[in-house]
């Protein structure tokens, strides 16, 4: 029933006769909530091999995230924003750098460049690694262009231009409507409301790639074993990401909490696994049967040899393991190491290391053509465990000397992979700037007051009307006290969650309990609150349009405002 007897209702579909129908409202609402959502998404460079499925789920998910929680993802682009900013400065200070702009930043934070490193796989790079890499001569700068890195976004500026028009349009009718005493439906102020706060996430990532499909790479001759043995690690430092993630970890103050941490990351680790392991069985078998025809010929040399002289310049340690008998150990020209035992399969850690060796080991196998050749067993043994790895192999490996280069292959013995992209929201600024939470603030005030506006809407139900209004101050009051709340407990010390989601954490506070059990139930309390009344909003956007006032379909008399004598 209608809760205003003197504001008649329509029940049911209306359609066009002269005036906007039903049609037209969903319509024009829908392409607004599309355009939107497809084009104020910047999401990061998917990992390699990622098939365009999962792309598109991503796309929707956080498609979703910007409709349900449209704050959550401006806040997510603030905090790139302001990392992008910080790295340009950063970065400027670099020589031969003036020509490094934000969109190299954005670039570098979204996954835009990955490490080729001698002993590791390739890996997303971020900016800070990046600037660590640069600033220590690891690497040159990198010498794309704004232009080349435009090219490869996909960027549709005429598509964000339509859906700033159309974001435009909606507000120009809702003012217009409001003028002449017009009622908008529930489904036109969520929209108005969607626009308004997505407004800053478009200016925020306005300068960032979109749509990226394929990194650049970037060729580091230096093994990280060299730059760990730089910066003081251990050469078998595990890691949880990416093999520099030391330099990444040291400028995250917020990270996901443990449950979500692997979120859509590490599909693309497993589908490596599962190659490497299949790859790995047969060459166990082939080395199996190897081994069988080397033991029947009963030979003393099948024993490993170590060297009296372990501190010679030249390795002279050598092997020849019945299991696999083409596989030696080749230390680098920076830090020589011997084949030892790794550590266990720490599961709790998330961290995969070889039964053979530290990750930073290599193994060269080296296929001989006399193995093709008609030349006796022993002969090939005896060639083959009297070969001497000197510390130049990499010397000689690079430039060809004493070694056959379409013949030698240089693997890692690691089974630890590291991640192929960067998560979306791994950018999580430390302390936003005073200015920037103001531009957050008040765009989530305003979304949470537009739907104030539908206080004195003509709802279906007597309840529908009541929970509405609830629900909006809710919204408005959850979201001013939860923002407020969380800045001051951070300044306190606090080490809870960044927001009123709790799915990223204090990184700082890793491994530490909190005592703050008390704010975590306040602060889990206002966002229950915050889900149920955006979900009864939603919900009734929808129902309500079952019946309207019938004043909603009375289009707006633009003549009213065309000048005229």
């Amino acid at each position: 029933m209608s809760v205003n007897n003197s504001n008649p209702t329509v029940s049911g579909w209306v359609y066009d006769s002269g005036t906007r129908g039903t049609l037209d409202i969903i319509y024009g609402c829908v392409v607004v909530l599309i355009a939107a959502v497809w084009t104020v998404v910047h999401l990061n460079v998917p990992a390699k091999g990622e098939s365009d499925g999962r792309v598109v789920l991503r796309r929707v998910r956080w498609g979703l995230v910007s409709v349900f929680a449209p704050d959550v993802l401006t806040m997510v682009a603030a905090a790139q924003w302001v990392t992008a900013t910080e790295s340009l400065q950063q970065m400027k200070e670099l020589s031969g750098a003036d020509d490094w702009t934000l969109v190299h930043a954005f670039y570098a934070l979204s996954g835009g460049f990955v490490l080729q490193t001698p002993d590791t796989e390739t890996f997303p790079i971020n900016a800070s690694s990046l600037h660590y890499l640069v600033s220590r001569g690891y690497i040159a700068l990198p010498s794309i262009t704004r232009e080349e890195i435009w090219d490869k976004s996909k960027a549709d500026v005429f598509a964000k231009g339509l859906a700033i028009l159309q974001g435009g349009w909606i507000i120009i009718q809702a003012i217009a409507r409001t003028a002449q005493g017009l009622p908008l439906t529930p489904l036109e102020l969520f929209t108005l409301a969607f626009v308004v706060s997505t407004a800053m996430s478009y200016f925020f990532w306005w300068r960032k790639p979109q749509h990226v499909g394929t990194p650049t790479p970037i060729e580091c001759l230096v093994p990280m074993s060299k730059i760990w043995a730089d910066a003081g690690y251990p050469e078998d430092m595990p890691y949880s990401s990416t093999p520099i993630d030391f330099v990444e970890k040291a400028s995250q103050h917020w990270k996901r909490r443990s449950m979500f941490e692997n979120f859509d990351l590490e599909s693309g680790v497993r589908r490596r696994e599962a190659k490497t392991e299949k790859s790995a069985k047969s060459q166990s078998q082939k080395s199996l049967q190897s081994s069988h025809s080397l033991q029947s010929l009963q030979s003393p040399r099948l024993q490993p040899f170590q060297s009296p002289n372990p501190s010679s310049s030249i390795v002279s340690q050598r092997f020849c393991l019945p299991e696999q008998t083409e596989l030696f150990e080749e230390p680098t020209e920076y830090s020589p190491q011997p084949i030892h035992a790794g550590r266990r399969d720490n599961r709790d850690e998330g961290i995969h290391t070889s039964p053979l060796s530290s990750r930073a080991s290599t193994l060269v196998t080296y296929t001989r053509e006399t193995l093709k050749e008609k030349k006796t067993m022993s002969e090939t043994i005896t060639e083959t465990t009297e070969w001497k790895v000197d510390s130049n192999i990499n010397l000689a490996r690079k430039n060809g000397d004493g070694l056959d280069r379409e013949n030698t292959k240089v693997t890692s013995i690691s089974s630890q992979h590291p991640r192929q992209r960067i998560a979306d929201d791994a950018i999580m600024a430390a302390r936003l700037p005073t200015k920037v939470v103001i531009m957050l603030v008040v765009p989530s005030m305003l979304h949470s007051g537009i739907h104030l506006a539908g206080w004195n809407h003509v709802f279906p139900t007597q309840a529908e009307q009541t929970l509405w209004r609830v629900c909006s101050v809710v919204l408005i009051a959850m979201s001013s006290v939860g923002v407020g709340l969380v800045r001051v407990l951070g300044q306190a010390k606090y080490r809870g969650r960044y927001n009123l989601l709790w799915v990223w954490v204090n990184a700082d506070a890793e491994g530490q309990q909190s005592s703050s059990v008390v704010w975590d139930v306040i602060l889990a309390g206002t966002t229950l609150f915050l889900v149920l009344a955006r979900c009864f909003l939603i919900v009734e956007v929808c129902i309500s349009l079952r019946q309207l006032p019938a004043s909603t379909f009375v289009d707006v008399d633009w003549t009213h405002y065309i000048p005229h004598i």
